[in-house]
């Protein structure tokens, strides 16, 4: 039973790369009976630490973060806490307060996740699932708006920086293609989180040659 629920935490969703992880539904993972124990939230908590302090882009910075965690173990923070998925969000706020990096997150999965968060599947030739591409295509390439303003000028809104799929990569070339005659253009990213696609597929649009991504699904 150890051996699984540790397998199942998927952690670091953001170190270096910030890539970002995805986890079951909440309903599905509510129907499987887990306890946490403290030996389990020692392992997992430290291991987190350990791994931000090791692999966070900054290093200052994930030293504070995997300090902070420390410190709330040994404070006995966490002692109380059983519920998978009630210790995934303390792990996940914990580094927050010392580093407000959107990127950063812990999911408890009902299954092994095995490390495969979206960019690191597309880096290793993997293919995204079905529900991934849903999303994708729902997403709209994360652009929430496209328009001409007063004096020829093109506008548009990023909110997210998706998987660069098929479905995405359209939505892109179609926003791109309405603007292509105007005299400057506006590329709205003030609510833009990141995400897990490529904001070099926009950069593109901006330089000569082709559009390219560094990545495809």
């Amino acid at each position: 039973m150890k051996i699984r629920i540790m397998c199942a935490f998927l952690l670091l969703c953001g170190i270096a790369t910030s890539r970002p992880c995805l986890a079951q539904t909440q309903a599905a993972n509510d129907a499987i009976p887990t306890q946490l124990t403290a030996a389990i939230r020692a392992d997992v908590a430290e291991k987190y630490a350990q791994m931000l302090s090791d692999r966070y882009v900054y290093v200052d910075k994930g030293a504070k973060m995997a300090a902070a965690i420390r410190a709330r173990l040994q404070a006995g923070a966490y002692d109380k806490i059983t519920s998978p998925w009630e210790f995934d969000r303390a792990l996940a706020a914990d580094p927050r307060a010392v580093v407000n990096d959107g990127h950063l997150n812990v999911f408890f999965s009902a299954t092994p996740a095995g490390g495969h968060g979206p960019m690191m599947m597309m880096r290793r030739g993997g293919q995204p699932s079905a529900q991934m591409l849903a999303e994708s295509a729902r997403a709209n390439g994360g652009i929430v708006d496209v328009r001409i303003l007063d004096g020829n000028i093109g506008y548009m809104e990023v909110n997210t920086m998706t998987l660069q799929d098929k479905n995405g990569k359209a939505a892109i070339a179609a926003a791109f293609a309405f603007l292509r005659n105007t005299d400057a253009m506006i590329l709205d990213l003030r609510g833009n989180m990141g995400g897990s696609g490529y904001a070099e597929l926009f950069m593109s649009y901006f330089s000569e040659g082709a559009p390219f991504t560094g990545a495809t699904a």
